[in-house]
């Protein structure tokens, strides 16, 4: 949680606003930037698989908040996540 509120989250959605337009130009629905950054935060940190960490943004409050979700049902699904990751030319986030 502490993480959460270290990071500047408006500050890397800007950085990847380009990823939200490449998504747009091939016809795909925009990414949402703040869960999906924070979903490859969780990855990353915890070096988990993209299902694993779908189900932990779906049912565990922390990693909710990292994700910015605690305001919402949805739940960025493992297909998402991965194609945010190639969106930024990850090659193996997990």
């Amino acid at each position: 949680m502490v993480l959460t509120d270290t990071v500047d989250w408006t500050e890397m959605e800007m950085r990847r606003e380009d990823s939200r337009e490449e998504a747009e130009e091939r016809g795909g629905r925009p990414p949402q930037l703040r869960a999906t950054l924070g979903a490859l935060t969780l990855m990353a940190i915890r070096k988990m698989p993209y299902r694993e960490a779908e189900e932990q943004i779906r049912y565990y409050a922390p990693a909710r908040y990292l994700c910015g979700l605690t305001e919402t049902d949805w739940t960025p699904d493992f297909t998402t996540i991965q194609d945010f990751a190639q969106l930024l030319g990850e090659t193996d986030a997990g």
